[in-house]
């Protein structure tokens, strides 16, 4: 979460409002989802989706052009190495040599129907899949010849990382998370603080790394998955579909219903992006720190150019107040974010009621630092109607009123 910012000049105290540095980019269809997107340079890049939908821009989204595949379907992952060589997996494989102009079906060694979850190319030659029953798969030679590769783990793999040809990991299933120095001849069992899928990993280097998953769940390592520590989202029970980062600091999440978590100090706090939508965010994709897109449900497509910085309105008011701010959007369906202050740390609850004063939902009841917080609820569940959202710490409570319109 947003922590609250406090400037003092002349005995005044500013509060700032967060304005997203992301900008609607595209809606490509209502009835596309889109599962990843990788971006090569500040201009060129490739997003997939379902189905065999493969787009393509060379002018950093202004334009998105279709391209032609035939020979795959549910495309779930996408990975270049440069603006020319580039694979994607779903129910298959297949590879694109000339920027995407034509793509080859390659063959799958496995005979188990295992579905593929995610690929990665170090460069135009060398690249790991990873899928169901886990599944790991590499190839030296560009996909001509693709190999199975053997872990301890029997659980699914989602994520895949390397930062050279020997050092990598992968994430997936109940905590999973397999570490190679040696290109995947031995994978080794590493030990994650939290036993949730992890469907995202992402290295810098050879030691630091994040990945993201269910139950908010962030972890970070800085010796090459030795040790794994949770770090604090900042929000309660949502999945976190993917991370990148382009430094040490510089860091972007997303995940389900538009959530979108940024960190300037390598996710030792992490703020509440203002969401431009509500559909899932499935991945994020920066080609240096400030040119950055993301994809999710609905063709949504987000872009920023400034590295999704947050620009901010001050508004001058006395910081030392208890505060409820109005639900915004009001009415929703299913999503509203709700922006409150204290001002000290405690324990902190937000529960919603109906008319009747029957409580119908504990949005979250847990302890925080004193600032100013954006919180997104979910109305999913919840009939069309008119509720009360109360917000409570310590001995103080304020309640609004708010409007589901389904």
């Amino acid at each position: 979460m947003g922590k609250y910012l406090l400037f003092i000049c002349l005995s005044l105290c500013s509060v700032l409002y967060s304005q997203s540095g992301w900008h609607l980019q595209s809606t490509l269809s209502s009835l596309t989802n889109l599962h990843g997107v990788k971006m090569i340079t500040s201009t060129g890049g490739y997003a997939v989706g379902e189905g065999d939908l493969i787009i393509k821009t060379t002018d950093g989204g202004s334009n998105w052009t279709p391209l032609t595949s035939s020979e795959i379907s549910n495309i779930s992952a996408i990975s270049f190495s440069d603006m020319i060589y580039g694979s994607a997996v779903g129910d298959n494989i297949i590879r694109t040599t000339n920027g995407g102009s034509v793509w080859v079906t390659q063959t799958n060694p496995s005979t188990s129907g295992n579905s593929l979850y995610n690929v990665f190319f170090i460069n135009s030659t060398t690249g790991w899949i990873v899928g169901e029953s886990a599944e790991i798969l590499k190839t030296t030679n560009g996909g001509t010849l693709w190999v199975e590769q053997t872990s301890s783990s029997l659980k699914a793999l989602y994520g895949v990382c390397f930062t050279d040809v020997n050092t990598g990991t992968l994430t997936g299933a109940d905590g999973t998370i397999l570490r190679t120095t040696n290109g995947g001849i031995t994978w080794t069992a590493q030990t994650s603080p939290i036993s949730t899928l992890f469907e995202t990993v992402f290295f810098l280097d050879a030691n630091n790394g994040w990945a993201v998953g269910g139950s908010s769940s962030i972890i970070h390592t800085t010796n090459g998955g030795a040790n794994w520590t949770a770090q604090t989202s900042g929000i309660v029970s949502t999945t976190l579909h993917s991370v990148c980062f382009t430094d040490l600091n510089h860091g972007t999440i997303v995940g389900l219903n538009g959530i979108m978590l940024r960190t300037t100090n390598g996710g030792a706090n992490w703020q509440l992006v203002p969401s431009l939508t509500a559909n899932h965010l499935e991945c994020v994709s920066f080609s240096d720190i400030n040119n950055g897109t993301a994809v999710g449900y609905n063709g949504v497509i987000l872009r920023t150019t400034n590295g999704g910085t947050t620009f901010v309105n001050e508004k001058t008011e006395n910081p030392e107040g208890f505060s409820l701010n109005q639900n915004y959007p009001n009415p929703f369906n299913p999503n509203t974010i709700i922006t409150y202050n204290i001002p000290k740390d405690g324990n902190v609850s937000l529960r919603i009621y109906n008319l009747m004063g029957q409580e119908v939902a504990a949005a979250f009841n847990q302890f925080q630092r004193a600032g100013e917080y954006n919180y997104k609820f979910s109305a999913e569940g919840l009939a069309s109607g008119v509720y009360l959202y109360k917000l409570t710490s310590g001995n103080i409570s304020l309640s609004k009123k708010m409007i589901i319109m389904k």
